[in-house]
């Protein structure tokens, strides 16, 4: 019964942290495009547009690494749930 639990709870984790994943991917890709799209429309000098556009790149890397940490948690959180999945069905095996 504790398997079960278990293997119930890794399997909502995993699905919120997949939806959570997604709208992050989408979330920062579009707040980039547009923190660009603005740097090149209001900024007039090219030094300014330079420095802004240095700045969104230093972000567009930070995001990237927030991303891989969320991917790497998903990844330990579905390979937890596969390993109670695969005990939950040895135990199945056994009970026949």
């Amino acid at each position: 019964m504790k398997l079960k639990i278990t293997a119930i709870v890794l399997a909502v984790i995993v699905s919120l942290q997949l939806f959570s994943y997604a709208r992050l991917v989408m979330r920062m890709k579009y707040e980039v495009a547009l923190k660009e799209m603005v740097i090149k429309k209001e900024y007039n000098s090219e030094q300014d547009k330079a420095a802004e556009l240095k700045k969104v790149q230093d972000e567009k890397h930070s995001n990237i690494i927030q991303r891989r940490v969320t991917l790497i948690s998903l990844l330990v959180f579905s390979s937890a749930l596969m390993v109670v999945l695969f005990r939950l069905y040895k135990n199945e095996q056994q009970k026949i």
